[in-house]
């Protein structure tokens, strides 16, 4: 019966695979869902948020184990967040206070140098190929990512001329990795006191805060609240925090939030994108963690393990190399086929947002 039942999943596997375009051996934490994320919203051209994450999880929910509906829900949403910081797909609200919509991305792909491949991202908006059966063909998935193989026989430049004539724009590599400029943990933290202005406190009853001081390796973990007392106590004792609120059509929104003087406490809305807005908070959060516990990952082997959401342009970077499946409870895993891009990303990750490393 074992047998039967082990089959019957690895069937289903399979088929959902086909369905989703991912890559053949993807497991439902390492491609299928983010592939499948992305099948639904190119078929659709634009897709609720929350409506696009109950569906995905009506088709993968079932494949996800003895797993509850709050870890299944923040699975999927890890991988929107990863097909968003790709510029794979992008968020639009039509007005305000109307409800998040995600369509595909502007079509587009990356040349990484003489690699004999192309990063292919976005896609139309009405569900039709980009590209003709002789280069579909040849489009694999990756991980989150899809790939446009390159023939040892054809031109990089021509290959990429036919791409933009049929209408994908090349972007530049740096341009796409964007990766913030290095600075310390009091600089990021000290940018932000000039911004904050004093609010009244029943209107962070919501909020949600970081506290530097868990230990928790679950990254959710070291949130605290709704709970005002207890936010307002641990803005006395940090002095900054980040703090995040969720608002009825299930935008975030992300606060820096201080103490001014032990009497009142300012906060501070970060503005722009929500991708660039998600981007700028995580990096506040690890320059807050370095008071207490910082944010924390594990190599093993050519292996790196990830016990934090990595902001967009740590996303890009980290797309370049190979996901492995989940374990050690890591939010994600991932390996590189060189020890030179192995090293350059543990330095990219200490300087940038001050990881604490550890070896398994």
């Amino acid at each position: 019966m074992d047998r039967v039942n082990a089959l019957s999943r690895a069937e289903v596997l399979e088929c959902a695979r086909h369905a989703a375009g991912s890559d053949a051996t993807a497991g439902v934490e390492t491609g299928l869902m983010a592939a499948m994320l992305r099948q639904l919203v190119l078929r659709r051209g634009t897709i609720q948020r929350s409506r696009l994450l109950h569906e995905a999880l009506e088709v993968i929910g079932p494949l996800l184990g003895d797993t509850t509906e709050e870890e299944q829900l923040a699975l999927a949403e890890t991988e929107l967040d990863a097909l968003l910081s790709l510029g794979d797909l992008a968020l639009r609200q039509p007005a305000p206070r109307a409800r998040i919509m995600v369509e595909p991305a502007t079509p587009s792909f990356i040349r990484f140098g003489d690699a004999r491949e192309l990063l292919l991202l976005g896609g139309s908006y009405d569900g039709r190929p980009m590209l003709p059966a002789r280069l579909l063909e040849r489009v694999h998935a990756r991980g989150r990512a899809r790939w446009l193989a390159i023939r040892v026989d054809e031109s990089i430049d021509e290959l990429c001329d036919e791409l933009a004539w049929r209408g994908l724009r090349e972007l530049n590599r740096a341009l796409w990795a964007s990766t913030p400029v290095t600075q310390s943990a009091d600089t990021i933290i000290a940018s932000y006191w000039d911004r904050t202005h004093a609010c009244a406190l029943e209107t962070l009853t919501e909020f949600e805060f970081y506290d530097p001081n868990s230990a928790s390796a679950y990254f959710r973990g070291r949130f605290r609240g709704p709970d005002l007392d207890l936010l307002i106590a641990a803005v006395r004792e940090h002095r900054c925090l980040p703090a995040r609120v969720f608002d009825h059509v299930g935008t975030t929104a992300y606060y820096v939030l201080r103490d001014l003087d032990g009497e009142k406490v300012g906060a501070h809305r970060i503005d722009g994108r929500q991708v660039e807005a998600r981007d700028e908070w995580l990096r506040l959060v690890a320059a807050v963690a370095t008071r207490g516990h910082r944010l924390n990952a594990l190599t093993c082997g050519d292996e790196l393990f990830l016990y934090f959401p990595p902001p967009s342009w740590l996303e890009r970077m980290l797309s370049l190399g190979s996901p492995r499946p989940r374990s050690r409870n890591a939010l994600r895993v991932d390996t590189f086929s060189t020890r030179t891009a192995f090293e350059a990303m543990i330095d990219v990750m200490k300087t940038k947002l001050f990881i604490e490393f550890q070896r398994g």
